[in-house]
């Protein structure tokens, strides 16, 4: 039986204490020694210590020995983002009985006295983003934090937390945050730090640690946030563009259906125009990373004054042209290309070459050389293809009546694997 067993905060419970005596090897990393060995029962079993480094070869070690009884030492809760998720996957289940301490957030929630049951909690530690390991980067914490007061973070070395509190600096509403750095909780140097982020940014801070992050009072979010309530249908006439350049918020609805907005991962706008489209997603999946790539400077600046109307800083404006904008941006899961100039070919090839093995990717054409452009290439990748014209009249008042006025028809081109 593996019996993992959480440190950190409290005395062990007498069951714990009695597998470890028992146990035949007791597994743990170099950090969780320095804090096992002030239990009572560290000198005891020290002969019985494995300390090693690496996640995998913890794992490795543990299967090897399955047929024994081996004690894991886990930080806190081992199922709360801990080695307990990959210890039952890797050897089942019925193998493993848990012995949980208190989380590090808990712990941390409880030095700051501020209530944990209504915050959101995620981890920046280890891990790439859109893998198994975690979900967020520290650039999605301005919409989170839009969407949710109160978060508690996990970090780690390169996440750590300056790097946050420079990821909430600059907002219309940084003000209105406090941010409390919980460090080397349970040592005997434990500290909490706290403040806001512009103070916080370029602090030094001693690992390990957590951070809380608090939004107080609405009254700090811009007025044009609360357009956005809807999770669908912001209005062309709330979105600031010129001369009719937008796409009509008909056709961005076909668009939404057509993209299956997921709630997380990342999409690219390619020739975002006034940033309709990102816009839309942005305020759908505000757990999603929207990328907004536009050449055009004064539609750069009409996609920036947007993004702070509504306050959807998931979206990060890329100013440049495609393909050779898109070669730093994050493997995407969706991709819409609303214009191409005339580089189709080449954006494919760079989207295709980032994509993993699913992607799903919007392309909208007024033109029929551009449909039959997309069809084209869309095929050379073997792409599962659908198409759509989308033909709207609007009810239009004439001096003594209504008749329909019929808008430029849209081709909807969705290809996908």
């Amino acid at each position: 039986m593996i019996h993992i067993i959480g440190i950190g905060y409290k005395p062990l419970q007498p069951k714990a204490k009695g597998l470890l005596q028992d146990a035949k090897y007791i597994v743990t990393s170099p950090r969780l020694k320095d804090v096992f060995d002030s239990y009572d029962i560290a000198q005891d079993v020290q002969h019985r210590l494995a300390v090693i480094v690496s996640v995998d070869e913890t794992i490795a070690f543990v299967k090897s020995h399955l047929d024994e009884d081996i004690a894991l030492l886990a930080s806190g809760d081992p199922l709360f983002h801990g080695i307990a998720r990959r210890v039952i996957k890797e050897c089942g289940a019925g193998n493993v009985e848990i012995y949980p301490e208190i989380s590090c957030l808990q712990a941390a929630f409880c030095k700051i006295k501020e209530p944990w049951d209504d915050a959101f909690l995620i981890s920046l530690h280890g891990g790439l983003v859109n893998s198994k390991h975690r979900s967020y980067t520290p650039e999605d914490l301005p919409a989170l934090i839009l969407k949710h007061p109160k978060i508690g973070i996990l970090t780690d070395p390169k996440n750590n937390p300056s790097v946050i509190a420079k990821a909430l600096t600059g907002y219309s509403f940084s003000d209105c945050l406090t941010i409390h750095v919980c460090q080397r909780i349970g040592y005997d140097d434990e500290e909490i730090l706290s403040g806001a982020p512009v103070k916080m940014a370029n602090r030094q801070f001693k690992d390990p640690n957590v951070v809380i992050v608090v939004r107080k009072g609405d009254n700090c979010i811009p007025e044009g946030n609360r357009r956005s309530a809807c999770l669908l249908g912001l209005q062309e006439p709330d979105i600031v563009h010129k001369e009719g350049l937008i796409t009509k918020d008909e056709v961005r609805a076909v668009i939404m259906h057509k993209l299956r907005v997921p709630e997380t991962g990342i999409m690219w706008d390619i020739g975002a125009g006034s940033g309709a489209v990102s816009l839309e997603v942005a305020n759908m999946s505000k757990g999603l990373r929207v990328y907004a790539v536009e050449r055009d400077i004064n539609q750069c600046s009409i996609i920036r004054e947007n993004i702070d109307l509504f306050n959807l800083h998931n979206i990060t404006l890329i100013e440049g042209t495609a393909p050779e904008a898109l070669e730093s941006l994050p493997c995407p899961d969706r991709v819409f290309i609303g214009g191409s100039n005339g580089k189709l070919e080449k954006i494919m090839d760079r989207v295709m070459q980032k994509a993993g093995d699913k992607i799903v990717i919007i392309l909208s054409a007024s033109m029929v050389e551009t449909l039959h452009e997309a069809l084209r290439v869309f095929s050379i990748y073997k792409l599962a293809i659908d198409c759509s014209q989308i033909a709207v009249s609007r009810l239009t008042a004439l001096p003594r009546g209504n008749y329909f006025k019929s808008l430029n028809p849209i081709f909807i081109v969705r290809a996908e694997r």
